[in-house]
């Protein structure tokens, strides 16, 4: 099969795959058709190239089809990167539209965990480090450029023969302009779909660090973070993923000890549910680990790019820490003036309680003074101390013998006590 396009003639030499929108072919660059531009890439007669030869009519393809193909020939124009796969041409011709891109050859990341599986091992710790950094400098490409991924999952990423890292299929890459820098769109793969794409709210680029976590996971531990049960399928599986997705927290198996606390954590972070605690591409770029990597594994650009952006952020905390210091330091003089005046104010307090008592002491001691010497008022004074007053009781004046009669009878019962008292 030949395929042309403005620039080149292509020849179809073998099929690399199928997809969800059309087939994959190998194919080598035959001749040169038209004028090259400074902006177009210049291959070689004989380049192996891998061409997506995607249906582009009414009749076998929907307009959002059409428009997810289109789509990806605009995203793979824009980066350029080594671990991105690269975009040479692309062309509509016999109703299909052909997107050539870099033919690796290899595997996908996909391919190579279902091998392992089988196998029973787990991939080194080390080499999940070293794919790491070039999943993280290809989206930060990507985010630099303000693309969103949206898709990214091991079947989307490439592994060269060197074992290098390509990310790929950028059907679902969005670009974001100043008028769109959140999303709303629910799309990729629902075990890779952060919360917030499943909820239906806006995202940013913290989608793709979430899918990146989930893919971490799977390297680490050969299976996804989030499960639905083995006996559920369909509808009521897609729920059960989604409802662990929203709710459940990534486990670690402790009898697993070949992954490192640091890789835990860094995963960890990547699948905070909550996207202001999730961390950016640059955030975890300079986490220690990744940096020991950097000189390893990244390109000089990229080690640049990196390092300046470090120091940007370190500049950045310095700053910010000198004016928390600074702000500290107010804060410690404010209290200490405080601490002062809240003394004095104690000190004066205590010399307010002590005149008072002294005052009381003294009033009392001139109240006890004049009863003693049986002069003033002694209602006035028993008033001034707070005290009740006897009340007057006013009597009627009884008769004699009414009165003898009484004070008879109080006798007689003082003595019938006190005989009583005696015997017992």
């Amino acid at each position: 099969m030949t395929i042309l396009s403005t620039k080149y003639e292509y020849k179809a030499i073998g099929n690399l795959g199928k997809g969800a929108f059309g087939q994959v072919v190998l194919a080598e660059v035959v001749k040169v058709r038209g004028e090259l531009t400074d902006s177009d890439r210049k291959l070689e007669i004989g380049t192996k190239v891998a061409i997506k030869c995607v249906p582009y009519d009414d009749r076998s393809m929907s307009e959002t089809e059409r428009t997810r193909a289109a789509n990806e020939v605009r995203v793979m124009r824009r980066v350029s990167h080594p671990h991105v796969v690269q975009h040479y041409d692309s062309a509509i011709w016999k109703n299909h539209l052909y997107i050539v891109m870099e033919y690796i050859e290899g595997s996908d990341m996909a391919h190579r965990i279902d091998e392992y599986r089988k196998q029973r091992k787990y991939f080194p710790e080390d080499q999940v480090w070293r794919w790491t950094v070039q999943i993280l400098l290809a989206l930060r490409n990507m985010h630099d450029k303000k693309i969103l991924h949206r898709d990214l999952k091991p079947a989307n990423i490439m592994l060269d023969k060197a074992n290098n890292i390509k990310v790929g299929d950028m059907g679902l890459g969005r670009i974001m302009n100043a008028d769109t820098i959140v999303a709303q769109t629910q799309c990729g793969t629902p075990l890779y779909q952060a919360p917030e794409i499943i909820n239906g709210v806006t995202y940013d680029s913290k989608v793709d660090v979430w899918a990146l976590g989930v893919v971490l996971y799977e390297l680490c531990y050969l299976r996804a973070p989030f499960m639905p049960r083995s006996n559920q399928g369909g509808a009521a599986g897609m729920m059960a993923l989604c409802r662990q997705i929203l709710d459940a927290e990534p486990r670690f198996p402790r009898h697993m000890t070949h992954v490192s606390d640091n890789m835990k954590y860094m995963i960890t972070m990547m699948l905070n549910k909550q996207p202001s605690k999730r961390p950016r591409l640059a955030d975890v770029l300079t986490y220690a680990p990744i940096r020991k990597y950097l000189p390893h594994v990244a390109p000089d650009s990229d080690q640049k790019h990196v390092v300046t952006s470090y120091s940007d952020g370190i500049h950045t905390l310095e700053k910010e820490n000198t004016r928390l210091k600074s702000e500290n330091d107010r804060l410690k003089a404010e209290m200490e003036t405080m601490r002062t005046e809240a003394e004095k104010m104690e000190t004066l307090l205590a010399q307010w309680k002590s005149f008072w008592e002294q005052q009381r002491r003294d009033q009392k001691a001139q109240a006890v003074g004049a009863v003693a010497g049986g002069g003033g008022d002694i209602y006035e004074k028993s008033k001034a101390y707070g005290h009740r007053p006897m009340p007057h009781i006013h009597r009627s004046p009884q008769p004699a013998s009414s009165r003898k009669t009484s004070v008879g009878h109080m006798n007689s019962v003082l003595s019938e006590n006190s005989r009583h008292n005696f015997r017992g």
